[in-house]
């Protein structure tokens, strides 16, 4: 983990709604998070992005799945991103499914889920060792 830069949600998914104030243009959308299996902190099995021009009714952009197994134990970070989108809205919703309950059979623990940032058109850079981009 490495750093406090980190928020940390225990059995619950992550829900952010990220208000622009007026309408933006929207190119991509990313958020980061971590997986360190052996403290109980796993990716999201899934993200779904989604816009709104009125923060009520939104249209859901993607969803993206997770693609490491919860039997890594490599500690790593991962960044869920989607590019080349042309639209345009006020609000962005990013939702992270927690994975709910430690994969172990005999552990019924919560698991985390550890989101560091969301971000609306990032300028990507080449992705560090240890990360992957998706």
């Amino acid at each position: 983990m490495g750093d406090a830069c980190w928020l940390g949600y225990q059995g619950d998914d992550l829900e952010a709604t990220i208000d622009f104030g007026k309408s933006i243009s929207i190119s991509s959308l990313s958020s980061g998070y971590l997986q360190a299996a052996q403290a109980g902190v796993f990716f999201p099995p899934q993200v779904e992005y989604a816009v709104s021009s009125d923060g009520q009714t939104f249209e859901v952009v993607t969803v993206l799945e997770n693609d490491v197994p919860v039997s890594d134990r490599t500690e790593q970070r991962k960044r869920y991103t989607i590019q080349g989108l042309d639209l345009d809205a006020r609000f962005v919703r990013v939702r992270a499914k927690n994975l709910g309950v430690m994969p172990a059979e005999d552990d019924s623990r919560s698991t985390w889920l550890f989101v560091d940032e969301v971000m609306v058109n990032p300028v990507l850079v080449d992705t560090p060792a240890g990360e992957s981009a998706e």
